[in-house]
């Protein structure tokens, strides 16, 4: 499968795949003479608007780059639900490991596929938004659609 360019809320981003695996999303400037597949795009759209889970995608963590460690972070990330957070230190203890709470904040950082695995959904202890790699403006924006879309999805 080759490349190809997604649109999302915070900006297009091009998804790369190793044996039909999504293996890294790229935020890209320009998507001239990239591909854009339908498909694709349909199931981030349903992602992004909680119509589908991140648990009901086919991750391959193994084809993901990462050591073992972050990987077990990124699993734990995806049991986050849509529309919710929770905290470093809840993900650390959800690996039994309440003391790797700065690991779990590096690994959200070093998170391959984000908007996939859910690291914008991690915040501090007291609540404050912490660090994203793609800036904290992007990060609010994510929380806030989120939000928006749980609280609104069964209304219509």
């Amino acid at each position: 499968m080759k490349s190809s360019f997604i649109k999302t809320p915070i900006g297009n981003f091009l998804a790369h795949f190793k044996d039909r695996n999504l293996t890294r999303l790229e935020l890209v400037s320009s998507t001239v003479n990239l591909f854009f597949d339908q498909n694709l795009q349909e199931t981030f759209n349903q992602l992004f608007k909680g119509m589908i889970s991140v648990k009901e995608l086919p991750i391959n963590f193994s084809k993901l780059e990462g050591t073992e460690f972050q990987k077990k972070i990124w699993k734990s990330l995806t049991n986050i639900k849509y529309g919710e957070t929770c905290s470093y230190q809840e993900i650390a203890a959800s690996i039994n490991n309440p003391n790797a709470v700065r690991a779990v904040g590096s690994a959200c950082r070093l998170n391959p596929i984000p908007l996939i695995i859910p690291c914008h959904r991690v915040l501090k202890s007291n609540g404050n938004i912490g660090k994203y790699a793609f800036g904290i403006k992007n990060k609010h924006k994510l929380l806030k659609l989120e939000s928006y879309e749980s609280r609104n999805r069964n209304k219509k």
